[in-house]
């Protein structure tokens, strides 16, 4: 199974003062998401 990538491409804001670098990627595979529903299950049944 591929990994998947969703998410935001980095993007810059550049003012006088400040510069700001804003993106967000999630980076997805089967075990990721083996884990994440095992967390779940455990966390609401503990």
């Amino acid at each position: 199974m591929a990994e998947r990538h969703p998410g935001i491409s980095p993007f810059t804001i550049d003012m006088v003062l400040l510069k700001f670098t804003v993106g967000f990627e999630l980076k997805i595979n089967l075990l990721s998401l083996i884990g994440m529903f095992l967390g779940i299950y455990l966390y609401k049944n503990v």
